[in-house]
């Protein structure tokens, strides 16, 4: 409610331009723009979208996600790259997650995600050596030449094309945004 109320404060203040406010999903946007027009005085320059809705349309949407396909990309990359390593026994789920939150969550180049004093893993219950970083980079760059073999990429590869492309706008389509629970 706070957000929303900050909301109308900043909508009214640098009418007429727009406002962007991006939550996590589609039903809590649905469901936050109706309270948001409840409130009194509520103007009419705030959109309500997800943080996918905005990055689809920044996005260059050359290639569809499909799901099945980014699955089975993952499952062959982890048969191709992990086995006969010292991350064998890892969850399969865990290493996908290293790439998804750490990789590409974070934006890490390679020679970032290897520097092992620099590059920090907080909250992670498997330490990761720069050894078993090296392998689970091999991972992620096998993931995705498979998804990309398959015509399809995930969602983090198009927030990261939406970021990129979002940082070199000049005009931008909002005046402010508000994030409410940002997730990865």
């Amino acid at each position: 409610m706070i957000l929303l109320h900050g909301a109308v404060h900043v909508g009214q203040k640098l009418a007429p331009g727009k406002i962007l406010f991006c939550t996590f999903s589609r039903s809590l946007a649905q469901y936050l723009f109706g309270l948001f027009h409840e409130i009194p005085n509520c103007p009419d320059n705030v959109e309500f979208k997800t943080a996918h809705q905005v990055a689809w349309r920044l996005s260059t949407n050359d290639n569809w996600i499909d799901n099945k396909e980014v699955d089975a990309a993952f499952e062959q990359a982890y048969e191709e790259v992990i086995p006969g390593t010292s991350l064998a026994n890892t969850n399969p789920e865990y290493l996908r997650e290293e790439i998804r939150r750490v990789i590409k969550g974070r934006n890490a180049s390679r020679e970032e995600y290897l520097d092992t004093d620099r590059f920090q893993r907080i909250g992670h219950r498997v330490p990761f050596r720069r050894r078993e970083r090296e392998i689970c980079w091999q991972l992620h760059d096998t993931w995705n030449r498979k998804m990309s073999e398959a015509g399809t990429r995930d969602w983090d590869d198009i927030i990261l094309e939406a970021r990129k492309r979002a940082a070199a706008i000049e005009d931008p389509t909002y005046s402010a945004v508000i994030v409410d629970e940002a997730r990865t």
